[in-house]
């Protein structure tokens, strides 16, 4: 893959390859890679195609992997024409697509984020329910269990998305009727309010985090990278589209700024 790498920069440098770049004049973004995958970046034009195809295979023969046609999809940018991304479609021979998917199991979101969009998360906890048999824990028991378990599924999704809060809402609801050992067959009453129970260890309670917050303290976690490792990449584009001018920001200025951005400035100011 560093064989491709050179390749597509050495193209690029010679001005054949025209990398994308997210604002005028912006840092140029040609191509990136993840660990066995590679996201190719160029801008929707006729003789890009040739030049991209041209790379492919000038890649194939050095290193004799070829592209699996099957396996490879085109994401175009809504602002371009549809006669334009049949052509290019038809040309390289890959599946075009609205969406680029998940990688590694979270989704590529290309609009604002909707419960639906993290309702598997839903299934995942109540999948892990199913195997356990509430009625024969102790409390204390289903408390470890909802603590070190239910609450750590959305953990790896929350650290780069921001939940909704009635997903939330609903997960903690879940969690809340484990622990009283509550279902839909056997109701039964929760003894201490929600607000209690969340409320720290030291103050006498279980200490159970408020998911939202939780999820906003990652989100917070990705403005500190933005003031802490700004000659990182993905920073350095991130503080160029979005005028983050100060070392610490504490608005955006753009209007259709994502709500991850939003909520990792607004933890500065």
């Amino acid at each position: 893959m560093e064989r491709l790498g050179h390749l597509i920069n050495g193209s690029v440098s010679s001005r054949e390859w025209q990398p994308f770049r997210f604002i005028r004049n912006g840092i140029p973004v040609s191509h990136l890679f993840f660990a066995d995958d590679i996201i190719l970046y160029a801008k929707a034009k006729q003789g890009q195609t040739e030049v991209i195809q041209n790379v492919l295979t000038t890649f194939a023969m050095f290193s004799g992997h070829q592209v699996n046609k099957r396996k490879t999809e085109i994401y175009f940018s809504p602002n371009t024409a549809s006669w334009l991304q049949d052509e290019v479609s038809r040309f390289l021979g890959y599946q075009r697509v609205e969406s680029l998917g998940k990688y590694l199991g979270v989704s590529f979101l290309h609009a604002h984020a909707k419960c639906s969009d993290f309702s598997f998360i839903l299934d995942k906890i109540k999948d892990k329910l199913n195997g356990w048999a509430s009625h024969t824990l102790s409390l204390a028991g289903r408390v470890t269990l909802a603590k070190s378990a239910l609450a750590a599924i959305p953990v790896y999704f929350m650290q780069t998305c921001i939940l909704p809060k009635k997903v939330c809402n609903d997960i903690e609801k879940i969690m809340r009727q484990f622990i009283w050992g509550s279902s839909e067959a056997s109701p039964k009453f929760s003894l201490v309010n929600w607000e209690s129970i969340c409320q720290p260890v030291k103050n006498g309670s279980l200490g159970i985090r408020r998911l939202f917050d939780f999820n906003m303290a990652f989100i917070l976690k990705i403005g500190f990278s933005l003031v802490s490792a700004i000659d990182s990449f993905w920073v350095r584009i991130l503080r160029q589209k979005y005028k983050l001018l100060e070392v610490c920001p504490r608005s955006v200025y753009r209007q259709n700024s994502t709500p991850i951005m939003k909520g990792s400035v607004r933890g500065m100011g």
